[in-house]
């Protein structure tokens, strides 16, 4: 600049008109640089002043140099956005304050973007077309977006050593598997086998209501799969709930009212209609403190008793016949036999057909002692002492009859 001209109009005589030059200005200069220091060339740099926004852009010479300036002293913010071939090995954002002098070292990294990372989308084991797949680096920026070609294949574009990882968007009615991003690394070589199945998805709504069938809303009600998965909903202004597309299978419906018991409904995707039986809240029990239950009807039903059943009389203990000592008969005489007497047995707790083969082997023994006392007559061992002064004379034998 070699001149410079300002006119001033006086809206009254005694105004006085002032003018300063200032001649302190700054620079803001950096490098861009990949992996091993080499420079890199043709990176563009975007200045921005805080918080208005941009005020100017260049791009990295070929010694990975750059520089803005002349600039106001103040803060100034510096995106840089790496050339084709490149991804971001860093920041791509820095700030830099020009307050107190010019700002050097203003710096940002790249990698160079030479590796593959792609898979397949299919459906039923056969590709499907036209999916789109998006590539994120690490902190959540998008480094890329395509579509599956005609067998379901994809790829991301070329990238640099780093962690990513990629999302297929399923069509309409189709739900994704697995349904989480599939994340990768890259460190030396090409990635694939990034692949995505597609199934049919299912409606699944449904209606929570009270006693009285009027709907309950704001009500938490979880949709939970074979494999523990939960998907949460709250039910609207008019008590429903849905859950757009759902894999088919057995799952199981969870409401939880806030002023009742939880409710568990089991249900088979897919469902008629995608409509599942509308869910009653009934009302929470409140305990009575009075004993006498409360009576359904204005009229009472007199409840019969029941008559306790009648004990069962213990069988009759068994007996056993027992015999008594006999006194020596008379040698005048028949023989005589002991009376049988009866005692009882004491209980032994056994089961009457448990005996039954024991008091048949008493019956045969006391058969069989009987039959021997029949044939030989019991007869004392030692003879009889009568009384002194007895007339009784003592038998003699008689003649033998031949």
């Amino acid at each position: 600049m070699t001149s410079l001209s300002f006119q001033f109009t006086a809206d009254t005589p005694d105004q006085t008109f002032q003018t300063w030059f200032v001649s302190d200005t700054r620079t803001l200069s950096g490098t861009v640089t990949a992996d091993g220091g080499a420079a890199i060339g043709g990176a563009q740099l975007d200045l921005g002043i805080l918080p208005v926004g941009g005020v100017d852009s260049t791009t990295s010479a070929p010694d990975g140099t750059y520089r803005f300036g002349p600039l106001a002293p103040r803060t100034y913010q510096v995106d840089a956005t790496s050339p084709t071939g490149y991804l971001p090995a860093g920041p791509t954002t820095r700030t830099a304050d020009l307050l107190d002098g010019d700002a050097t070292g203003v710096d940002f990294a790249v990698a160079a973007a030479i590796y593959r990372a792609g898979g397949r989308v299919t459906a039923g084991g056969q590709g499907v077309a036209d999916v789109e797949v998006n590539c994120y680096a690490a902190d959540q920026s998008r480094v890329g977006t395509g579509r599956t070609d005609g067998s379901g294949n994809y790829l991301c574009p070329l990238l640099s050593p780093g962690d990513y990882h990629v999302v297929a968007v399923p069509q309409p009615g189709f739900v994704r598997i697995p349904d989480a991003p599939i994340e990768f690394t890259v460190v030396d070589t090409d990635i694939s086998g990034l692949d995505f199945a597609l199934v049919p998805g299912y409606p699944v709504t449904g209606m929570v209501v009270d006693a009285q069938g009027t709907p309950l809303p704001d009500v938490p009600v979880d949709l939970i799969d074979p494999t523990g998965g939960v998907f949460a909903y709250t039910t609207g202004p008019d008590g429903r709930f849905s859950f757009p597309e759902v894999i088919a299978g057995e799952y199981t419906i969870v409401v939880r009212p806030p002023d009742a018991a939880e409710i568990r409904v089991r249900v088979t995707i897919p469902v008629a209609g995608g409509q599942v039986p509308t869910i009653v809240v009934a009302p929470p029990v409140t305990p009575s403190s009075s004993t006498e239950p409360a009576a359904s009807t204005p009229s009472s039903t007199t409840a019969t008793p029941t008559t306790a059943p009648a004990p069962t009389t213990a069988p009759a203990p068994m007996t056993k016949a027992l015999p008594t000592t006999a006194a020596p008969p008379d040698e005048t005489s028949p023989p005589s036999y002991p009376t049988p007497t009866t005692r009882e047995l004491a209980a032994t707790g056994s089961h009457a057909s448990e005996l039954v083969p024991l008091a048949a082997v008493l019956l045969m023994s006391g058969a069989v002692l009987l039959l021997l006392a029949g044939r030989r007559p019991v007869r004392n061992s030692t003879a009889t002492r009568r009384p002194a002064g007895s007339s009784r004379q003592p038998r003699r034998p008689g003649p033998t009859t031949r």
